[in-house]
């Protein structure tokens, strides 16, 4: 606008460059498109393919003939999804119902910490043969990244017994990310059939999907930081290639469809609990402790499947050790004895630099990784393990990850009651 305090004819030049339009809002932001609220809407259902951005897609035409996805007013923020999904020639089957932003928009995802949708199964996928199914979700990107991210499979069917859950897509803070997480299109509710079945063999069911949120969290599982305090996050996964765990042992919860290493460090990760993982290339096994018979030396035919096993450096699940353990300057010495260690700790921020270090009487250490007494390696002289420790890498104390170390002493066995 120009106003009117020159005269007549008074004119003026420029140039402006009018950047992004943006709104900014809660978690549930990102999950709107799922709202079908709307004062055009007066009909207690709505097709999906007649909500504005939505499009659904199928492998087959019985799939499609057979499928319906609906918004319900009674279950706002919720679509219920009646699907048949039908084994292509291909092996393999899936519906999909995909969002996109309108024109040019899209959302900016970088400052979240991860992307999460809730599910309940109405009714499970029957028939139960061969075919297993699951649901996932998948990222749309429009950035210079991958042009998808997908999470991981969520079975549907009635071997996993999974109900009213939460899919979870967890970004990785520390760690380079293929998929551009501040240039996201949209979204895919992806529900699958594996290749286990015969070819047009069918399994029907409902389930409901929705309050799709972003999160940015600050504190993952034993976060304790206070305000005041705040523990910068150090996480990494460390591979033990000796190292082989028994995937019968009641220690590890089994996660399905998990088809790389990464993808398992990342649910290790988004777990809260977990410590130590092996992934398959297909499932994911995690568990929080380890038993002496969970464990055994990687043999040959372990090797050759190409098994990854792993733990979990992670600064806050490890914790410090002037924290959990008692820390006596005087002496040099922190004593972690009886105080239910499951994993070595790893923070240390003293001004003096500790000479022995003291694990015994925790019956949960049964494991010590590599470089897992890295930040007091420059002047542990001695350490004491516990009676229970069933494998004890050599990366952890050979000469190059502990120079001064000079003995390692193990805890007596128990006495015999009788």
């Amino acid at each position: 606008n120009i106003d009117s305090q020159g005269g007549i004819g008074t004119n003026t030049s420029g140039v402006i460059l009018v950047d992004q339009l943006r709104c900014e809002g809660g978690a549930d932001l990102f999950g709107s498109a799922f709202h079908s609220s709307s004062p055009n809407v007066s009909d207690d259902t709505v097709l999906m393919s007649d909500m504005p951005g939505w499009e659904e897609d199928y492998t087959s035409e019985l799939a499609k003939e057979l499928s319906r996805s609906t918004f319900n007013s009674y279950s706002e923020g919720y679509i219920v999804m009646n699907y048949t999904l039908e084994q292509t020639e291909e092996g393999f089957g899936h519906n999909d119902a995909t969002y996109l932003s309108v024109g040019n928009s899209y959302y900016n995802l970088s400052q979240a910490d991860n992307v999460r949708v809730n599910y309940t199964i109405i009714d499970q996928a029957e028939p139960l043969n061969n075919n297993r199914t699951s649901i996932n979700l998948v990222l749309l990107g429009g950035g210079l990244g991958l042009d998808s991210y997908s999470s991981s499979q969520y079975i549907l069917d009635g071997f996993s017994g999974r109900e009213n859950s939460v899919i979870e897509i967890q970004f990785i803070s520390n760690r380079p990310m293929a998929f551009d997480t501040s240039f996201v299109k949209g979204y895919t509710i992806q529900l699958n059939i594996d290749g286990q079945g015969k070819t047009g063999s069918a399994v029907s069911g409902v389930v409901a999907v929705g309050d799709l949120e972003a999160e940015s969290i600050n504190n993952w599982g034993n976060d304790t930081s206070s305000d005041d305090e705040v523990i910068q996050r150090l996480t990494k996964y460390v591979e033990e290639p000796l190292l082989s765990y028994d995937l019968s042992s009641p220690v590890f919860t089994r996660i399905e469809f998990i088809p790389t290493g990464e993808r398992c460090y990342e649910e290790c990760l988004s777990d809260g609990t977990c410590i130590y993982y092996l992934s398959t290339g297909r499932d994911c096994y995690i568990a929080s402790k380890l038993n002496s018979e969970a464990m055994d030396l990687a043999d040959t035919s372990r090797k050759e499947m190409d098994f990854e096993v792993c733990w979990l450096d992670d600064s806050i699940r490890r914790g410090e050790y002037c924290e959990l353990c008692y820390c006596d300057k005087d002496k040099l010495l922190i004593d972690c004895r009886s105080v239910d260690l499951k994993i070595v700790p790893t923070i240390f921020n003293e001004a003096w630099r500790p000479r022995i270090l003291d694990v015994r009487k925790n019956p949960d250490l049964t494991m010590i990784g590599s470089d897992s007494f890295a930040s007091i390696a420059d002047s542990l002289e001695e350490i004491r393990l516990p009676f229970n420790l069933a494998y004890l890498s050599y990366e952890a104390v050979n000469r190059y990850s502990l120079p001064v170390l000079d003995r390692v002493l193990f805890e007596s066995p128990p006495e015999d009651d009788e």
